[in-house]
């Protein structure tokens, strides 16, 4: 797709600020990741994954880890897509900013916008926790692995949290003319 459409993909009203803010940065390359943790004293390591000894780079984060973590949260996020939509799209790179631009049909060739921003919510939430939960292993826990527990149960609630804000931007006398409809939330979820 072209660049503008991305762009504008980022922006989408299905994304919360942080997703957006962590998409905008994804697509920047502004994240403090490999090459650029090599050039200061005392902080080289956290250039190298702490489980591959693998230069770190956003591909490699995100989708390309052997960290248990990392895999279980993309499991989780297909386990949620429902099988009515289709099988669950390869992920890479390029999909999570561009995520909000795919399109699924039904059998009638309908386009169905809740399938569109099931996805969108799902990948960006698991691309955003799973870049969360690799700062947390590099600055907060010194290389120690997040447990995947933890990690299972950090994803179950960012995606409630999410559920709960939808249930919240129904409210017309609150949101006026920006409301989600109910019933593009009952089918999305």
């Amino acid at each position: 797709p072209p660049t503008q459409r991305i762009w504008l993909a980022v922006r989408s009203p299905n994304l919360c600020r942080r997703v957006k803010e962590f998409l905008f940065e994804l697509m920047h390359g502004a994240q403090w990741i490999g090459n650029r943790w090599k050039h200061i004293n005392g902080y080289e390591s956290r250039a190298m994954c702490q489980q591959c000894n693998e230069l770190e780079n956003m591909e490699y984060i995100l989708i390309s880890c052997q960290q248990p973590h990392q895999s279980l949260i993309w499991e989780l996020a297909s386990s949620i897509w429902p099988k009515e939509y289709g099988p669950w799209p390869d992920i890479s790179l390029g999909t999570i900013p561009g995520c909000s631009l795919l399109q699924f049909h039904d059998e009638r060739h309908n386009i169905l916008p809740e399938a569109q921003r099931l996805f969108t919510i799902l990948v960006t939430e698991a691309a955003h926790l799973i870049w969360k939960l690799c700062c947390e292993i590099v600055i907060d826990c010194n290389g120690k692995n997040i447990s995947v527990t933890e990690a299972y149960n950090r994803f179950k609630s960012a995606i409630n949290e999410q559920l709960q804000c939808d249930i919240c931007q129904t409210n017309q006398f609150r949101w006026k003319h920006c409301a989600i409809s109910k019933s593009l939330v009952k089918l999305t979820w």
